[in-house]
């Protein structure tokens, strides 16, 4: 019985592949990277939305699931609508395979779309040779760094490579502010790829802000004092005031008793307080964006508990990440001569928030290409975030297409990470200017093969289809539909389409088909984010 739902399963993928679905394999984009550092398998891209071949794909993955090779991860629903998602991780003999997801959605009940990324030739042995701990010893050692700990067991997963498929142990190693993730060879003890992968960058009282500004302060008494713990939004917003105890941070022990304290509820007593005041109220207002514009509640669209670590390090770092270990971000102090408290600047607040919304949706996984697109689609909803709440201009807390120019003490268009609008005006040491297009993109080995670099290039995308604009390189020029509808847009498709192995032509096709859905495929929206992604040389 085994050996004829094999063949039968096999039959069926010989006639998906002989309908030419949308099951495009990257190998053969004129877009793809032939070679890769690390070798990496592309798999099969899916993008299928024809009845016939919908219908036949969804066979498929009803064979998949009956086999166990197909595994129900996250259903995602969207408020005041029909939609829902449903994200199936794959499996080869109850090992998952990295970056290999599949999403299948549903409209009024009925599967109008699947897409993802699938492997359909995995024949390995799954015994591994290497006990766990061995695997761990073996990430450790590479570190040479003893502050690193293990705090989760280590993962069989199947890692594809360009030269085959490996059994493997998915090492996960932290400390503040790092997690690294190892693939070491469940049977040579080899390290086949290693990563970073923390993602940088119920009363009312009132407090100062960073830039000397005024904000109300949702804080909570306790009877004695008051705490910056936000019960008025559903998910409870909790901002540690760390007061440089550096260690209890380090080693995630911080409790309730180091929330950001204030003995009258004016939050202006001290200047570490600035840090406090804004980490705390840019959370809020970013919770709040989500909310009111995309539906969302929160990372996990469940209001799980934000948490927000503010004056932890004496480090002159102007920095921020959010750390998936414990659901925080976390804001540095600057170096008081340059650049100040990182938890002033609204746009990286919302990025780092965006980081959880990733971990909790699309997974994209942070290296090269999906890494990119990770870093991409915060910085657009940083930017989003920031025209909702912020007047548009010129200056500090002003809304503008500048990434972390809040940062600085100093207003200036360079004093910034990024650009959005004309990404090529800014230049890293080892790649030069920022990419405005995709035939430009970074592929060294640096900057996690180039998140941050590459990054520029969706980036200016959104750019273009917000505002419009001709593209420097392509010369393609772009005519925008607004932010309003460029937002939903990105959105949608980051959230619901997007899957941890997604690169830059999955993301067209994502935006593609949530503008699509949202105002109709002849729709003027459709042909400008094509444009778009014309423009920025993404097909």
């Amino acid at each position: 019985m085994k050996k004829f739902k094999i063949l039968v399963l096999l039959a069926l993928i010989l006639i998906f592949a002989v309908h030419s679905f949308s099951f495009r394999s990257s190998a053969t984009r004129a877009n793809s990277e032939e070679n890769t550092t690390i070798g990496l398998a592309k798999g099969k891209s899916v993008f299928t939305l024809n009845a016939d071949q919908l219908g036949m794909m969804n066979a498929i993955m009803e064979r998949e699931i009956a086999l166990g090779n197909l595994n129900l991860v996250r259903t995602q629903t969207e408020r005041d609508n029909d939609y829902l998602h449903q994200r199936y991780k794959q499996h080869y003999q109850n090992i998952p395979v990295w970056g290999a997801q599949l999403i299948r959605h549903f409209r009024a009940g009925k599967a109008y779309c699947i897409n993802g990324r699938y492997y359909d030739d995995i024949n390995i042995e799954v015994v591994p040779e290497l006990e766990k701990e061995s695997a761990v010893e073996i990430a450790k050692n590479d570190t040479a760094d003893s502050g690193y700990r293990s705090l989760s067991e280590p993962e069989l997963t199947i890692f594809p490579a360009e030269s085959g498929y490996h059994l493997s142990y998915k090492v996960i190693l932290r400390k503040r502010p790092s997690e690294m993730i190892y693939f070491v060879d469940a049977r040579t003890g080899e390290i086949i790829l290693k990563y970073e992968n923390m993602k940088t960058t119920a009363e009312i009282g009132v407090g100062t802000g960073v830039h000397n500004d005024t904000k109300k302060m949702s804080a909570d008494s306790t009877g004695a004092t008051y705490q910056s713990r936000d019960r008025m939004r559903p998910a409870v917003i909790k901002t540690f005031d760390m007061e440089y105890d550096f260690w209890t941070w380090w080693w995630y022990s911080s409790t309730d008793s180091n929330l950001g304290e204030d003995n009258d509820n004016d939050w202006s007593d001290v200047n570490s307080d600035k840090a406090v005041v804004d980490g705390h109220c840019y959370t809020g207002w970013t919770y709040d964006y989500f909310y009111l514009v995309h539906g969302r509640e929160g990372y996990d669209g469940s209001n799980l508990t934000m948490k927000v670590f503010v004056n932890f390090s004496t480090s002159a770092t102007a920095n921020a990440f959010y750390d998936g270990w414990d659901d925080s971000i976390n804001f540095y102090d600057g170096d008081g001569v340059n650049t100040t408290y990182v938890a002033g600047a609204l746009d990286v607040v919302a990025h780092e928030i965006a980081h959880g919304v990733t971990n909790y949706t699309s997974g994209l996984i942070y290296w090269f290409y999906s890494g990119a697109l990770n870093e991409a689609f915060s910085d657009i909803m940083g930017a989003c975030a920031e025209f909702f709440h912020q007047p548009e201009g010129t200056g500090h807390m002003q809304a503008d297409w500048l990434v972390g120019e809040d940062i600085y003490i100093i207003y200036h268009s360079s004093n910034v990470f990024r650009r959005m609008d004309k990404p090529h005006l800014l230049s890293t040491w080892f790649s030069g200017p920022y990419p405005d297009h995709y035939s430009l993109r970074y592929t060294g080995s640096l900057d996690n093969k180039g998140v941050h670099v590459n990054s520029s290039i969706a980036n200016h995308w959104f750019y273009l289809l917000s505002e419009g604009e001709t593209n420097r390189t392509s010369g393609i020029s772009v005519t925008g539909i607004g932010l309003s509808k460029a937002e939903k847009i990105a959105y949608r498709a980051w959230v619901h389409y997007l899957v941890p192995s997604s690169e830059f032509p999955d993301a067209r096709s994502a935006c593609v088909q949530a503008a699509a859905d949202l105002y109709g495929a002849g729709s003027t929206e459709v042909s400008r984010v094509k444009r778009a992604w014309d423009a920025v040389g993404v097909f």
